[in-house]
This record gives C-alpha cells, structure tokens and sequence, in this order.
C-alpha cells in the first residue's frame, strides 16, 4: 500500500493563506475546520450533513447542506426492493448558516420554513434526527448511536489549485433506534440497523466526478463495513478506502474495480491493490437522480445491492455475504 499518509496529531486544516496544510487521512477527526480561513471565490463553499439510515426494508435519507448560493433540506424514505418513494425536499436562495466545525463536537445543524423544521443534534454519543412538518406528513424521531472507541474515515483532500479542498468524515453507527414516517409510510427501526455519516466541507472545482460506496451490517457475530471512494482530488496523500472490522479500520490503498457502466445490473467486483478486500456487489436497483437548476447540472447513480467478499487482517480472514449497502457514481456541475 503506497501513498497513505496519516494524520496523528491535531492540526488546522488550512494556512493563513487557505491553502490545505496536511493533506491525509485518520481516523478521528485531527484538522481543525475554520471556514473564516476559506480563500476561493464567492458561493464556492460547499457544506453538508447527509444521514443513511437502514429501517427495516426502507432507506432513510437526510440531508442538511448548503453550496453557498443555495442550501438544502430533504428527506426521503426510499424502499430499494422496488424503487418506492416518498420525499420532502426545500430548495433556497443563500448559505444555511453554521453547519458545524466538526461532527464529533457537541452542536445542532438546522433548517427551518413555514410549517416544517429538520434539526440534525449531535450530542457526543448520540446523533438525533428529527424533522417534521405542520400538515402531518413529514414526522421524522431518530437516534443513531456511536461506540466510543469505533473509527472513522477521515480525510483532507486537496485539489489542482491550492485553495480548494476537501474535509470529509465518514462514520458508522451501528445502533438505531426511533422511526421515520413520510405521507403514508411508516419504517421503524429494527434490531441490526444501521446508519452513516458523510460529513463534507470543502472548496470544489465547478466541475467533479466521483464514485462512493458505503455500507455496514453483521457477519455472524463481528460487525463489518466499509467505505470506498475515487475519482476526485488529489489522492496521491491518502484514498478514503478503508475496511471496518469490529470498529477498527482496516486501511486499503487505490482500488482495482471490475463494472460496466453501460449496465449498472452486471456484477461489480473490487479488490484493492494489496489484496487485502476482495469483494463483489449483486446490484439490485439503481436510484439515479438528477438536479438541473441555472448552471447547476447533477446527476447520480445511486446503485443498492448486496455485497459478499474477504478482508485479510493481520490475524486471520474474515467472510462476509448478505451486506446490504451502495456505490454511486455522481457527475456534478456546481
């Protein structure tokens, strides 16, 4: 594995000059985001906290983030078996306010409109998602719960030009409970669900392309799951590929992946450079979407399947089938 620079101590995530200063990963949260520091054009600010939450056989999605010109509040309940759907989204002019320095410090991200509210409420254990609305149709009580000692992914990512950046954090929590109701669907949390965090702060280029895979789940009786990425910035420092085993992150290098886009119903296979994850996902729906609005053009495939393979540890190689979760391919004029 070549090229993966870790961060061990805390740092300030960008210079005097807002220039990225220790480009890396870890696996808590080490740089400390200060956006007076940003130096890039107006409206090139992107924030956003975005939730996955398993609910039984429904997917909860749940978002609060802003691209500095316009901010984003939206839930959807989505079942992948059939593509069924329900969704609240709110769409303005201007940035949502504080979204947070880091998504391990105690803090509320929040949005609010005539007759609805979503608050996403970090409380060091615990996350608390609620959102509803007057009319009775959106009615949103969640906990996500954390292990205290669990890693996370954690990387700064510069790109071409030095003021553009990118600070994500991925986390899994492995305990849900509470339950989600859009207009006449109602998912409630089950034993064995789970949920994720992307959590990003960043300076981007106008035009971006990416793949993001994320999942976790059981096998047999070690919790399992990982979180894969490529296809934007500079990943010469460290990649966000990394493997999650009992809570303990197993690093991985660049990605070897076996997929035709032209069919996104083929099998997709994986193995990093290291042959440390071998795995393959059986796709089973494919949620695309797509947001035009002025010159913002998005487009997304959001592919849902099931992913079975081996991670070789320094101890032994454990198996894993059955694992429900995602990879997308996102295209982005913003």
């Amino acid at each position: 594995m070549t090229g993966q620079k870790r961060i061990a101590q805390r740092t300030e995530l960008l210079d005097e000059k807002g220039r990225l200063a220790s480009p890396g990963y870890a696996t808590e949260m080490m740089w400390r985001y200060d956006p007076r520091r940003v130096h890039a054009r107006p409206f090139a600010l992107k924030e956003w906290d975005f939730f996955q939450v398993q609910l039984g056989e429904w997917v909860l999605q749940f978002t609060l983030g802003h691209v500095s010109y316009a901010h984003n509040a939206a839930v959807t309940l989505l079942r992948p078996s059939d593509g069924a759907r329900e969704m609240f989204n709110i769409l303005r002019p201007f940035a949502l306010g504080d979204m947070g320095a880091s998504p391990e410090a105690l803090h509320v991200v929040s949005a609010a409109g005539k007759g609805w509210r979503m608050s996403a409420d970090y409380l060091g254990r615990h996350v608390i998602l609620t959102a509803a609305t007057a009319n009775g149709y959106m009615d949103v009580q969640l906990t996500l719960h954390r292990f205290q000692h669990d890693d996370k992914m954690v990387i700064a990512t510069p790109f071409d030009k030095p003021t553009q950046f990118y600070l994500n954090s991925k986390e899994h929590f492995p305990l849900v409970t509470g339950f989600a109701r859009l207009g006449d669907v109602r998912a409630e949390a089950h034993a064995g669900d789970t949920a994720l965090l992307d959590w990003g702060r960043g300076v981007w280029p106008f035009r971006q392309e990416w793949y993001w895979g994320c999942g976790s789940g059981m096998a047999g009786e070690r919790r399992v799951g990982f979180n894969i990425g490529w296809g934007f910035g500079d990943l010469s420092n460290a990649t966000e590929n990394m493997f999650f085993l009992d809570g303990k992150a197993v690093k991985l290098g660049a990605l070897e992946t076996d997929m035709d886009e032209n069919a996104l119903d083929r099998p997709w296979h994986f193995r990093d450079e290291d042959g440390v994850l071998d795995m393959t996902m059986i796709p089973e729906y494919d949620n695309a979407t797509a947001t035009k609005m002025l010159w913002v053009d998005n487009s997304c495939h959001q592919v849902y399947g099931t992913f079975s393979g081996t991670v070789r540890t320094e101890d032994a190689t454990v198996a894993f089938s059955g694992l429900r979760a995602f990879v997308e391919h996102a295209r982005n004029r913003w």
